[in-house]
């Protein structure tokens, strides 16, 4: 039990009645709620006082009911993970008698609401930021509506980093309210990290994924971020913060992180990878110059964010996306099928990786030494989540690396004239490929007549990036 929060006995639980209301809320130990009461109702001038920080009664209040949830969410994972006994109950009854009345803040925000709108001299939070950082219970979600109810124009306070409250927010409903209130705020970046409210949530773990997917949404409707053509905008999702960095790659950093201090191949972070599934399939669709949602749509209570496209299979958008050689590999395991897969353009996972020269020739490896797999598939050889209904599925067995090799994307290049094109060279790949594929050393370029050969000896950056090994070994 937090010692702050030990409940007075006897007549000690009017000891401090006659302090004032600051100096009570601020004790450490003997927080008593009904004297606070008492005494904010006999000298309400009190709660506009303020500490030596420029913090006030309403402030400490707030902070006092987010250590008490902090504290009941600690207590409530020791109980999963142990069996306690009776010292575990007690210590949750007491913590739940300690619980900040939701009077006490009606009470504070009544008698001084200008008090909303005071911003501490450490941070420059006001009493919205500081809610809005809390782990958003039940009962603080009532004091964030409160505050909201009271001064709605406290959501647009920049504290001294420059975050809104929205970059803070941790809940879809209290999220959706926010931006309400002020939908420019999902553009607004903050000082440190050039984070707008999406990279925030992207890198929280403890917000939601469904306030990921309302950044999202959101952020495509009020224009937010780049253009990606058609009058559509990214929404925020190829916006990059100070250190360079989109959304996708706070993510996949923070999972990467996860993995590797995980000895176990399974992924344990399930609201993690949500929002990667989320971020990757949007992001994807964005690099592609699409709407992850319709921008209108007719009713606000029936958006599906990728029904227009149809589902995205997730091998693909990861290593559209750059995601790390460890991540492809963990996905390819649970979803092993989409390895011949076809995106929109025709394209397997091994044509995305060949077409981006940056992507690590570890993964161009991984897909071309794929086990024999169950591969499921269309009539017309694309596959998907969403088949149509009748539809025939057919069933065979294939050396997935060398299947792949072969296949043409809808423009009628194969892998290897996608890499030798991208700039590849013999020792990044197209060896690889080439050895998957030997009748595609021999197979002309739909696009350009030209056969990989020729493809390889053309500089496609400012220098000369040709290799003459590459050449010669295709000839």
């Amino acid at each position: 039990m937090s010692y702050w929060c030990q409940k007075s006995h006897g007549t000690n639980s009017d000891i401090h009645s006659n302090k004032p209301i600051l100096r009570q809320i601020m004790a450490v130990k003997n927080v008593n709620w009904e004297t606070i009461e008492r005494r904010l109702k006999a000298h309400p001038h009190e709660a506009t006082e303020e500490d030596k920080f420029g913090v006030t009664a309403l402030h400490h209040t707030i902070r006092k009911q987010n250590q008490l949830c902090q504290s009941r969410s600690c207590g409530n994972d020791i109980r999963s993970s142990s069996d306690s006994n009776a010292d575990n109950r007690n210590d949750s009854a007491e913590k739940n008698a300690n619980a900040v009345p939701m009077k006490i803040f009606r009470l504070l925000i009544d008698e001084y609401p200008d008090s909303l709108c005071i911003c501490d001299k450490m941070t420059g939070c006001n009493a919205l930021h500081v809610a809005c950082s809390s782990h958003c219970s039940d009962e603080m979600k009532e004091v964030i509506m409160m505050i909201l109810d009271t001064r709605p124009d406290t959501s647009m306070q920049l504290c001294g980093d420059g975050r809104l409250p929205l970059h803070r927010c941790k809940d879809v409903q209290i999220a959706q309210r926010l931006i309400d209130i002020y939908p420019e705020g999902l553009g607004v970046v903050t000082k440190k990290h050039g984070y707008l409210p999406l990279h925030g949530a992207c890198s929280d773990s403890t917000t939601s994924p469904d306030v990921v997917e309302l950044f999202i949404e959101n952020g495509v409707r009020n224009k937010v971020g780049t253009s990606i053509g058609n009058g559509h905008h990214c929404g925020g999702l190829l916006v990059k913060d100070l250190h360079g960095d989109i959304p996708i790659k706070i993510i996949f950093r923070r999972v990467l992180f996860l993995k590797s201090s995980s000895s176990s191949s399974s992924f344990s972070d399930e609201t993690l990878w949500k929002k990667l599934c989320i971020v990757v399939k949007a992001t994807y669709l964005a690099m592609h110059g699409l709407p992850c949602i319709n921008p209108s749509p007719k009713s606000k209570d029936n958006i599906d964010s990728y029904s227009e496209h149809g589902d995205i299979p997730l091998v693909h958008a990861i290593i559209e996306c750059g995601g790390h050689t460890n991540l492809v590999k963990y996905t390819l395991q649970l979803h092993p099928e989409q390895a011949l897969w076809r995106d929109r353009d025709g394209r397997t996972p091994l044509s995305i990786a060949c077409a981006k020269n940056e992507t690590n020739n570890e993964i161009i490896n991984l897909l071309i030494d794929s086990k024999n797999v169950d591969i499921k598939g269309t009539e017309d050889g694309h596959g998907g989540d969403n088949h149509k209904k009748g539809s025939k599925i057919e069933e065979k067995k294939v050396v997935q690396g060398r299947a792949a090799a072969c296949m043409a994307d809808t423009k009628g290049r194969l892998p290897l004239h996608l890499a030798v094109a991208s700039g590849r060279t013999l020792k990044n790949g197209v060896e690889l490929i080439a050895d998957a594929a030997p009748l595609a050393m021999q197979t002309r370029d739909i696009q350009t007549g030209m056969y990989p050969f020729q493809l390889a000896s053309i500089p496609n950056y400012k220098w000369d990036n040709t290799c003459i090994d590459t050449i010669y070994s295709m000839v």
